[in-house]
């Protein structure tokens, strides 16, 4: 979980990967969301947050309920925040990112990762000389 969490950071700091990462997110799952409805349910940073954690439901609505950190990276303030994912919800939310959505989040995520990579091996070599 430290790595995912660390990786969710950097994404949310980055405006311009967070925008690309978004806007793919929007055009797959939410192409026909009626916005004037006002359902509560999760919004895109949730499911994707949770998608990364990459363990079976039972685990996942647990962790999600459960884990401190883990909720304030879903967007819940503190310990007062109470609001609790059914299970279902977390099946049916999670469920919506298919294996070929998840490879072009993951193309996006390799693309940014070999930009910083480059800019830390150009800090590098600029100072050994």
């Amino acid at each position: 979980m430290p790595a995912l969490l660390t990786s969710l950071q950097h994404l949310y700091g980055d405006k311009e990967l967070k925008s690309r990462l978004f806007a793919l997110l929007e055009e797959h799952l939410a192409p026909n969301v009626r916005h004037d409805l006002g359902h509560p349910g999760m919004n895109l940073w949730q499911i994707l947050v949770m998608q990364g954690l990459n363990c079976d439901f039972d685990r996942l609505h647990d962790l999600v309920n459960e884990h401190n950190t883990l909720r304030q990276f879903l967007g819940h303030a503190d310990i007062w925040d109470k609001k609790k994912y059914s299970y279902q919800s977390v099946v049916d939310n999670v469920s919506l990112l298919t294996l070929e959505l998840l490879a072009e989040v993951g193309k996006l995520f390799v693309g940014n990762g070999h930009n910083v990579a480059r800019k830390k091996a150009w800090r590098l070599v600029a100072r050994a000389v």
